[in-house]
């Protein structure tokens, strides 16, 4: 029986007073008992009963609680609440939880409530009102830590509350994160805006995300026709860490571009961003175009701005921060643009020091500075923790952790739920104790300002924690694939309970094998709460049912896998002992600075991941850079000049490069060597096609021509130029015209035998840039200050066409088949144009600042480009390691010939491509988007969405049969070893087996439920696997055309299935992540290969059998060892989904294909990739090395070169 509650007198105080309230309350809702309570609330039983114990006034969070779970009115108790506090402590501003309130906010970000003391970000906030007033997006790009949420919180939305915004009237604001669901989250937002149930808005957005627009002006029909709606989404890179439907993202990403670019728009959308995830919107092209002039950068704060952040809120306060303080402050923070929230938090430690009104410096050291008061917090508040609740606050913390990959690590929103029962074993009195420790360590880390907390969630308060405290990144870093097991399986319970615990959604086969041998792990079992624990059981009883043989099997895996990472951690400790912990460390530095490097300066990638390799080639971070180098577009750099370079060209056999600058020098290079051979004056110039002579400006407004051969001038023309200097020349294909530009809006056209000006073209808005012939020479395009290339008729005179840009476009270039043009703009990209639709496909990065010339070769493989800021030229490889098709679409497959010769991809757009294997030059174009060598080599065959099977001549490319049958589209095709026998697959849910030689069907299988994905046959001949969306893998017998087993493992849709090249062992990949290997004769899995964060598209294994490569969602490209299961290297360089792998029949080498439109090879010896990367890197290797390591001696990474 409980014990009765100790008397009140409501008379003696205003707490017993509160309490006595508190308790009529719940005598009003049927006097429940304190475990019911805490079961409503989410409050341990102890302290609801706290609450009501009269000894002290409990938090605002813990009243409404309890007055919610009673049913009562909580808008009039916490009116009450308040009068109490007020009454408790009126000498002092308090906060919502009724304690004094700091002038400071620490680690939370400023809230729309604190904009009076948000101060610093003045010029900044007015710099992005002014930008709405022109624009309706906006994307708020910076590093973690740099204010970005604040100023969007509590510097945008109260200016454009108060009016500010744009056209100066005040707008409705919506502002939200888009977490796991980011359109549910929408849908929610806007629903309780129009009060109708979430679900009629979500189902609309689903149907059509552009109707977020219609959602905008239904909520605003009754407001003035002027005012419109800001929409802030916040932490906008929780759409790629949390959120893991790529629908949904694309989804979510139409919705608010529809919001914001609708023609009678009423919404100005605002993003916030940080800057580590640019590339993951590059992903979205839409999204690309919306940001290509709707950019914001958060930097660091300036001098001035730091000492209003620090002194004008404690003034406001009525307080002073002495001045050495403030210079102090000012002086770590210059340049640091990530530690706002710690210098926040290190003010707020300060102010808890403080002595009568003053900060001061002493208590601002005592405190551990910038630099160290987060950590000190930190681990003070974890060292004043009971053994029971450091577990917990071990356990919690983990949780609110979202791993990613090539990026920094983000905090997670934590429903509150989740945290119920964590570390009990049941829900009866020890539940209620465990929620009890829950509930005093949630507290304590709030209390510190670690966390925050609210009635329905958690989550740290800055992600500066997880970077600045040590003990929380060694947790984070001691198994990082274990906490990636448990976040899947954190989420599949969710969904279980969210279900009604629906069987269907348990846990099968491999997936509840790893979890439970990552629970049996010592501490991981103390790690899970009640759902994740009963899920396991549930999943557990429900296998045992199945099969009670099972037991043994999943003991002898854990038993098994705990003896294997047993194995590996002692081998891992023996290399590391053997490896000079310096050199190992270093190793890991240079290899991440090679990663972030590698998407915008690939020569720095390059580098430094040779650098990696060098240091420590047995370290696997140093061998992911160094083959990951690979993935570039970069082939050289030619530096010399020592101003901005002007022009470029090639010479007609590819062994001269022609560059001229504002140094007022036009080199000759050799561009094999990169060295100077030779020099003439001039600022721009052009090469003739017959590459003997060189056109140059001149100071006078005049042109000079040169002999290339002996540097000498030939001629000079002196005709009407305008009195104006030249600014970009050109010569026709056939070089009997010379066309120059000047600043005064003409192009001029000159005729070579008679050095006299035969012709003008007129452009009257804007400044031209660049001049280009077209290869037949009828056609000139120039390039204008207003981001368009115009087409001009030669014979005419007369403007053809406009091509649009977004960006002033600085010159221009055709490809030499004059299907592509090329643009470099003021932004320092180059991108590619198709000529017949004027459509953009491809954008290239690497220049540093505008390129003022761009040029291809002879040959059309490479582009030279201009790097204004370094004064150097780029050169890119269009068909070297990485190979684009013209026009772009994503890859969905990739394959080579038997012999080798030749690389096949397949396309999106219906189009499969040949390629030589070693130049990577095209040589034929079938229709198809699946395709296959037949053994011999001598046909091809592809399947399309038109659902036929075509074979094709190899040597001819002329088609040879359609194979009719499917109905809807073909997803895969697979010739038998002997090639008499070809398989395909397709949505219409069948297997169908054709004769080749015959071009008839032999049978079509129809066991699968859904569509059929992929095929392969086994080296033998005699077996059949299928993968479906069914989750099935299916074997087949090819002789008597049944099925023979059924694989059962994968949650959702299977996608590739691959044989071992001895046919006993099968791989399997799909949604749920794994790569699972099956025993092909017992039809037992063998194992589950973790490491993948989303789909699985493709498997395939290498000639030798050892190495299995795996392509996923994640843009990561995987190879695994067969033998011991492990992740032996992890490739990145996609910028999308990778859809696709492929082994070269020879093994030395791996293409992979992704929806990022590129294939991509890559050499799997490091050794030749060193010896590659030096002989692109040069002579440069040392001079890089010294600029971006300073300090460090360089070593001899390339043998020979300088």
């Amino acid at each position: 029986m409980p014990r009765p509650e100790r008397p009140l007198d409501p008379d003696r105080d205003v707490v017993q007073s509160f309490a006595a309230r508190l308790r009529k309350l719940r005598e009003q809702a049927g006097s429940p008992g304190y475990r019911e309570l805490a079961r409503r609330a989410h409050y341990s039983a102890t302290t609801l009963s706290d609450a009501a114990g009269g000894r002290k006034l409990p938090s605002l969070a813990v009243t409404l609680a309890y007055v919610a779970a009673c049913d009562g009115d909580r808008a009039e108790w916490e009116a009450y609440w308040r009068a109490a506090a007020a009454e408790l402590a009126p000498a002092e501003v308090t906060d919502i939880n009724g304690e004094v309130r700091a002038p400071y906010v620490g680690l939370a970000s400023f809230q729309p409530e604190d904009a009076d003391r948000f101060f610093g970000r003045e010029h900044l906030v007015g710099q992005l009102t002014a930008r709405l007033r022109r624009q309706r997006f906006i994307a708020v790009f910076g590093p973690s830590g740099s204010g970005k949420s604040s100023l969007l919180r509590a510097g945008l939305i109260p200016a454009v509350t108060a009016g500010h915004g744009a056209d100066g009237h005040p707008c409705s604001t919506v502002l939200f994160t888009p977490g796991e669901h980011p359109l549910q989250e929408c849908a929610t937002q806007f629903a309780a805006r129009l009060r109708i149930p979430a679900g009629t808005v979500l189902a609309d957005l689903e149907t059509d995300p552009t109707h977020l627009h219609l959602a905008v002006r239904q909520v605003l029909a009754d407001k003035p026709d002027q005012a419109e709606m800001l929409l802030v989404v916040d932490q906008f890179e929780e759409l790629f860490t949390v959120c893991r439907d790529t629908r949904q993202r694309s989804q979510f990403i139409a919705a608010l571009l529809a919001a914001a670019q609708a023609t009678a728009s009423r919404a100005r959308v605002v993003l916030g961003i940080r800057a580590d995830f640019y590339a993951h919107c590059a992903q979205h092209p839409d999204l690309v175009e919306a940001l290509e002039d709707a950019q914001v950068l958060v930097g660091s704060m300036r001098a001035d701005e730091l000492r209003a952040a620090i002194t004008r809120p404690a003034a406001q306060a009525g307080l002073v921060v002495e001045a050495a303080l403030v210079s102090t402050i000012v002086s770590e923070m210059l340049g640091n643009a990530g530690a706002l929230p710690l210098m926040s938090h290190a003010l707020v430690e300060t102010w808890r020091r403080r002595r009568g009104t003053t900060l001061s410096l002493t208590g601002y050291q005592e405190a551990g500075g910038v630099a160290g008061a987060l950590s000190r917090t930190a681990e003070h508040t974890y060292q004043s923790l009971s053994l029971a609740q450091q577990r917990t606050a071990r356990a919690v913390l983990l949780r609110l952790v979202s791993l990613n990959e090539g990026a920094q690590d983000t905090r997670r929103r934590c429903p509150r739920a989740e945290l119920d029962h964590l570390l009990s074993e049941d829900r009866t009195a020890a539940a209620e104790a465990v929620d009890e420790t829950v509930a005093v360590t949630l507290e304590a880390l709030a209390q510190a300002r670690l966390l925050t907390v609210d009635a329905d969630s958690v989550q740290i308060a800055h992600e500066a924690l997880i970077r600045s405290w040590p003990r929380l990144r060694q947790w984070l870093d001691e198994n990082r694939d274990g906490l990636r097991t448990h976040r899947q399986l954190t989420e599949a319970a969710q969904s279980w309970d969210a279900l009604d615990r629906d069987p269907g959604s348990l846990y099968r086969g491999a997936r509840l094998a790893a979890a439970q041998a990552w629970v049996s792990a010592a501490g991981h079992a103390a790690g899970l709460n009640a759902v994740e624990r009963e899920f396991l059981g549930a999943s557990d009883r429900a296998a045992r049912h199945v099969v009670r043989r099972q037991r043994r099997v999943i003991t002898a895996l854990v038993t098994a896998l705990v003896v294997t990472l047993a194995a590996a951690g002692v081998a891992i400790y023996q290399r590391q002992s053997a490896v000079d912990e310096s050199r190992t460390a270093l190793a890991g530095k240079l290899a991440l600075q090679s990663t972030a490097a590698a998407p915008e300066r690939p020569d720095e990638a390059m580098l430094l991941a040779v650098g990696a390799y060098y240091e420590d080639p047995t370290a696997p971070e140093a061998r992911d850079a160094l083959l990951s180098s690979q993935s570039r577009y970069f082939i050289g750099r030619l530096t010399g000049h020592t101003n901005v370079i002007t022009g470029l060209a090639f010479s007609p056999d590819n062994r001269v490069v022609a560059t001229a600058s504002f140094d007022n020098t036009v080199r000759l290079w050799d561009p094999h060597s990169r060295t100077v051979i030779g020099t003439v004056p001039g600022r721009f110039m052009a090469l003739s096609p017959d590459g003997r002579t060189i056109a140059t400006d001149n100071q006078h407004a005049t042109v000079t021509l040169w002999d290339v051969a002996h540097q000498r001038a030939m001629a000079t023309f002196t005709g009407d130029t305008g009195g104006t200097l030249v600014d970009s020349l050109t010569f026709s294909p056939d070089g009997q015209t010379l066309a120059t530009t000047s600043n005064d809006r003409v192009v001029r056209l000159w005729d070579m035998r008679s050095r006299s000006l035969v012709g003008t073209l007129q452009n009257d808005n804007h400044s031209l840039y660049g001049v280009a012939f077209s290869p037949d020479g009828h056609t000139i395009a120039t390039t204008t200050g207003d981001g368009s290339v115009r087409l001009w008729d030669v014979a005419s005179r007369t403007q053809v066409a406009v091509l649009t840009g977004n960006a002033a476009i600085t010159a221009v270039a055709f490809s030499p088949d004059g299907h592509t043009i090329a643009t470099t703009t003021g932004d320092g990209s180059l991108r590619l144009w198709d000529v017949a639709s004027g459509k953009q496909f491809g954008v290239l990065t690497g220049t540093a600042g505008p390129a003022l010339d761009v040029v291809f070769s002879p040959d059309g493989r490479t582009v030279a480009a201009t790097s204004g800021a370094d004064h150097t030229v780029m050169l890119w490889a269009l068909q070297g390691p990485i190979i684009t098709a013209s026009p772009a679409a994503p890859v969905t497959q990739v394959t080579f010939s038997r012999d080798g010769r030749f690389l096949a991809t397949a396309q999106q757009d219906g189009v499969v491509r040949l390629w030589d294997a070693l130049s990577h030059a095209p040589q034929a174009t079938l229709a198809g988007t699946t395709v296959a060598f037949s053994p011999g080599d001598h046909l091809v065959a592809t399947g399309g969405d038109d659902g036929i099977v075509r074979l094709w001549d190899t040597a001819t490319h002329t088609q040879v049969a359609e194979l009719i049958g499917h109905v809807g589209p073909i997803r895969s095709v697979a010739f038998s070893p002997d090639g008499r026998v070809l398989s395909s697959a397709g949505d219409d849910a069948t297997v169908r087996l054709w004769d080749v030689a015959a071009h008839r069907q032999i049978v079509a299988a129809a066991e699968h439920t859904g569509p059929v994905t992929s095929v392969a046959f086994s080296s033998n001949g005699t077996t059949l696997a299928s993968a479906g969306d069914d989750g099935f893998v299916r074997l087949w017998d090819v002789v008597s055309h049944k099925q023979v087993a059924a694989l059962i493992g994968h949650s959702g849709h299977v996608h590739a299935v691959a044989f071992s090249p001895d046919g006993t062992t099968l791989a399997s990949a799909g949604d749920d992540g794994f790569v699972r290997l099956w025993d092909v004769v017992s039809h037992k899995q063998v194992a589950a290969l973790i490491g993948h964060s989303g789909h699985v598209h493709a498997v395939a294994f290498s000639p030798d059998g050892t190495t299995l490569a795996s392509a996923g969602d994640d843009g990561f490209v995987r190879l695994w060892d067969v033998v011991s299961h492990k992740q032996v290297t992890a490739l990145t360089g996609h910028t999308g989904p990778a859809s696709s792998v492929a082994f070269s029949p020879d093994g030395h080498a791996l293409v992979s294909g992704g929806e990022d439109t590129t294939a991509r090879q890559w050499v799997l010896d490091p050794v030749r990739v060193v010896s590659d990367d030096c002989r692109l890197l040069g002579a440069t290797a040392r001079t890089l090395w010294e600029q971006l390591l300073a300090g460090l001696p360089y070593p001899p990474l390339c043998p020979g070169n300088p």
